[in-house]
């Protein structure tokens, strides 16, 4: 593997590990990618002020109740936050078994960065595909936020604990 590879693997590490990074303020406008989908991307503050990571936050246009979040470090999705039907369900990777995650997930998941960590240098692939089953009543991409906010050890400050979506008449009746 490249040493630059193995140097963007130890930094991600690094940064999961400080639990003094927070979300920059305020929260950043929505944009629509033309892609169907309106995304947000919310810079994440080191304690030395470095920005190196963002939150991106994406809600479909046409599947606006199943967003995402994910954590995009030096442009690489490090762990992603997914909501989906509890109806539609996706196999894991066989090497999911050996870290103790099911053979199918269903519903709300996550990619943590600790399970696809080693799928990742192994194929030099920036890929995720083990999901772990997120079991905990989240209904609310608000909630989700907060949820994978803690999961990754950024704070958000109090002024920025209030979610704003994209224009209310997109999404009829979702909550934040």
């Amino acid at each position: 593997m490249s040493e630059s590879i193995n140097l963007k693997i130890q930094q991600i590490d690094e940064f999961l590990a400080d639990s003094s990074k927070r979300l920059d303020e305020p929260q950043p406008a929505w944009k629509y990618t033309g892609r169907s989908d309106w995304q947000c991307t919310w810079p994440i503050v080191e304690d030395n002020g470095l920005i190196r990571a963002n939150l991106k936050l994406r809600m479909p246009e046409y599947g606006f109740s199943n967003p995402s979040i994910g954590l995009i470090f030096s442009n690489e999705m490090v762990a992603r936050l997914d909501r989906a039907k509890d109806s539609i369900c996706e196999i894991n990777p066989p090497y999911a078994a050996r870290i103790g995650l099911p053979p199918k997930v269903c519903g709300m998941h996550v990619h943590k960065w600790e399970h696809n960590r080693e799928h990742v240098i192994k194929n030099k692939v920036w890929e995720l595909p083990a999901r772990e089953p997120v079991t905990d009543n989240i209904t609310k991409i608000t909630q989700m936020c907060y949820w994978f906010c803690d999961y990754i050890k950024v704070t958000i400050p109090t002024e920025c604990r209030v979610l704003h979506l994209p224009d209310r008449g997109l999404w009829s009746n979702y909550d934040a």
